[in-house]
């Protein structure tokens, strides 16, 4: 009997070391976020939102599970930038022998994107639906997978890494610049001014990120419904100069076949003073505007696309002297 209870005790005793060794080393087996940072390859314009990358990403929404769907770690949950590291309200560890799904998306808890989360899989969150609004808004998505070690033993001596995150473009970025082409001699008293930029895109889509390699077999597909963009102003500009119109605006990427109309007013200025105003549209066709990219595209202003027609000067002759009769001069 004796040795039945000391048996007994002594179990209870590793038992409690372990549990306290554990719960000492916890903090090290949370699961935790690193380094994120927005993909900007090839990006000519900057963007209205996360211009900077990771510097403005401070707040996304985290899916999580550990072998399969049906263990949710994360659903839409809220993780914030705190100083150089990252909160959430649901701490979660690493469990040795499992594999483990993530997926982001930011703006954090916009009211511009739904997620349908029915099909998540470890290749993505699955289908989201977005609506561009007036275009200032950017949708970036980030997915990972990892394993843990078999044994408890193998991730105490070797702990996981801090998760990380990189986030992609799922929007394309457009601007405009205008450069004022009227003819090449100087004249200063000549400046165009560039205003009211809009075009008409397609308001909302949906995209399937549970799909294998989704950065290229991932594609939105579009309802029937449109939305028209303002792109603001442009600085006046002299003869021979080019400026940017005020903003950058987020769009859908598309395919070569489709064709963008963009309308805008021009403003003739001679020496300060507004002389005219004309009313251009301008096609963006036989284009593919990529995910992740950026586009600036241009349009120069001449007198023949605003229908002016310069001031010249035919035959210049000097007309002759006209003798009138003397005149005596004597008193």
């Amino acid at each position: 009997m004796k040795k039945s209870l000391f048996i007994f005790f002594a179990t209870i005793g590793m038992l409690a070391c372990t549990q306290e060794g554990t719960l000492q080393l916890s903090p090290s087996h949370e699961i935790r976020f690193g380094s994120k940072f927005v993909n900007n390859a090839s990006r000519a314009a900057q963007n209205p939102s996360f211009i900077d990358g990771e510097n403005d990403l401070t707040a996304f929404n985290l899916w999580g599970f550990m072998d399969k769907p049906t263990l949710k770690l994360w659903d839409a949950e809220d993780v914030t930038k705190v100083g150089d590291g990252w909160s959430q309200d649901n701490v979660q560890y690493w469990i040795p022998g499992h594999s483990y799904a993530f997926s982001a998306l930011a703006p954090m808890d916009s009211a511009n994107w739904q997620a349908d989360t029915s099909g998540i899989n470890t290749h993505g969150l699955g289908r989201v639906t977005f609506a561009i609004t007036d275009g200032g808004e950017d949708l970036i998505y980030a997915d990972t997978t990892l394993t843990t070690p078999k044994t408890y033993d193998e991730l105490f001596a070797n702990p996981m890494d801090t998760v990380k995150l990189e986030f992609d473009h799922l929007l394309t970025a457009v601007k405009f610049s205008f450069k004022n082409g009227m003819p090449n001699v100087p004249n200063d008293n000549l400046q165009l001014v560039v205003k009211n930029v809009t075009m008409e895109v397609p308001k909302s889509a949906t995209i399937d990120l549970a799909v294998e390699n989704w950065e290229d077999n991932a594609s939105w597909q579009f309802d029937n419904s449109t939305v028209v963009l303002n792109f603001g102003d442009m600085p006046p500009v002299g003869v021979g100069q080019m400026d940017e119109v005020e903003k950058v605006r987020l769009i859908f990427p598309t395919p070569a076949t489709t064709t963008y109309i963009v309308n805008f007013d021009v403003e003739v200025y001679m020496d300060g003073v507004l002389a005219m105003t004309h009313k251009k549209s301008a096609k963006i066709e036989n284009r593919t505007l990529e995910r992740g990219k950026a586009y600036n595209f241009y349009a120069t202003i001449t007198h023949d696309n605003l229908n002016l027609k310069p001031i010249e000067f035919g035959t210049v002759s000097v007309s002759g002297w006209v003798t009138v009769p003397s005149t005596n001069i004597n008193k």
